[in-house]
């Protein structure tokens, strides 16, 4: 290890002198004078001796310095001396300086990449305003969507719609259906992304917009300046859902649309009772298929009947068979279709079950069924209107 070179801060003599006798190590690394002897020599008490070298001068060795700037690394005192020279190395260290200069660069460097992200993101948004964003190019299953998105996750003043896992609402029935919203109000280009999204919720690539994660990102409505604000939009777009007087079109995509959301409201009731019995379950083609040719009949009330008796059959089945809970689940749909087809052959009086709190009214339904449509009970106990072989859902 090289000596302890000293940097003086005081011009008195005495102050040097017991700076350079209290910093003075022999061959061994030790301490030649012992702070009690310093003391009684120079006349200061042992208490204020550290402080009073500490004011007078630095202290430091070539052999630990900075790595940036190569300043040597300043001793707090003799403890801090022997503690680090009992560490066998010295070890890597930074100065204060040269720390903040390298906070100060990352600081650039982070400021630049999000100003890069927020760049390209207003040019898709920039993009989207024009011919910009009015309800007279707006489809119904748009307006329905839009004004429910606005609802869940609208900020107080409309300036953008929150992420949707900060969404306190329930958007509509189910997730799948929550991301269904989310992407085709994207793809039409009704909500943009909003530039002050947060960093994590998109990905940039050299340069490029490669993706994003809906759940995560702030929206923004792609409105033009001189157009009509958010909340003036939203205005026009429900007193539009409330009028007796629809686009032309409308009436038919309602049909479609009523018969999308009351599945998913089955789907949602579904996934409840099956969880109720342990059991998980993730439905498939089948299960849709299964839950729409009931609600040709029979409304989403008397379909939570079917489905809540279903998922019963199947918890006691689970424990009389001793079967797999996946097993068990799996003969749901099954049941459902049967006691429905059942229902009908031999016209039962089918009760209509009540809401369940767990299952509550999303939304969208809320929208679509009691704003738009004007059902009694939110639709909860109509019948969807018949599918026109003419007209298909996958158009929705």
């Amino acid at each position: 290890m090289a000596k302890i070179e000293i940097e003086f801060l005081t011009d008195s003599g005495d102050l040097r002198e017991l700076c350079r006798q209290y910093w003075q190590i022999d061959t061994h690394r030790k301490f030649v004078h012992k702070v009690i002897e310093l003391s009684e020599v120079f006349k200061i008490p042992r208490t204020k001796l550290a402080s009073t070298v500490a004011a007078s001068c630095i202290a430091s060795s070539r052999d630990e310095a900075c790595s940036s700037c190569g300043t040597p690394r300043p001793f707090k005192s003799r403890a801090d001396f022997q503690q680090r020279r009992s560490w066998g190395n010295w070890g890597s260290w930074t100065c204060d300086d040269c720390q903040e200069a390298q906070r100060a660069a990352a600081r650039e460097e982070t400021e630049q990449r999000d100003q890069r992200r927020r760049d390209l993101i207003q040019h898709e948004l920039d993009a989207s305003k024009d011919p910009g964003l009015s309800g007279e190019r707006l489809s119904l299953v748009d307006v329905v969507y839009l004004v429910s998105l606005l609802r869940a996750g609208g900020s107080e003043d409309l300036a953008f719609i929150l992420p949707h896992e900060s969404f306190s609402l329930l958007l509509s029935p189910t997730p799948e259906l929550d991301r269904e919203i989310l992407d085709h109000l994207y793809r039409r280009s009704i909500i943009c992304i909003h530039p002050d999204s947060r960093e994590e919720s998109i990905v940039i690539e050299d340069g490029e917009f490669i993706r994003f994660v809906p759940s995560k990102v702030h929206w923004i409505l792609p409105l033009l300046p001189e157009g009509p604000s958010a909340g003036r939009l939203l205005e026009d777009l429900e007193d539009l859902l409330k009028s007796d007087e629809w686009p032309e079109g409308w009436l038919a995509k309602s049909e479609e649309i009523h018969r999308k959301v009351a599945l998913h409201e089955c789907l949602q009731y579904l996934r409840v009772v099956i969880e109720d019995h342990g059991f998980e379950f993730r439905a498939g083609a089948m299960t849709c298929h299964v839950l729409k040719s009931v609600l040709k009949t029979f409304s989403v009330g008397q379909a939570y009947n079917f489905i809540w008796r279903a998922a019963r059959d199947a918890a006691a089945f689970y424990v009389r068979e001793t079967t797999s809970k996946a097993h068990a689940a799996n003969i749901v749909p099954g049941s459902i279709q049967r006691m429905a087809e059942r229902a009908l052959a031999e016209a039962w009086d089918v009760k209509a079950y009540r809401r369940d709190f767990r299952a509550p009214e999303s939304v969208l339904s809320q929208v679509l069924f009691t704003l738009a449509l004007q059902l009694p009970e939110g639709g909860f106990n109509t019948i969807p209107p018949p599918e026109d072989s003419n007209n298909s859902e996958d158009r929705i």
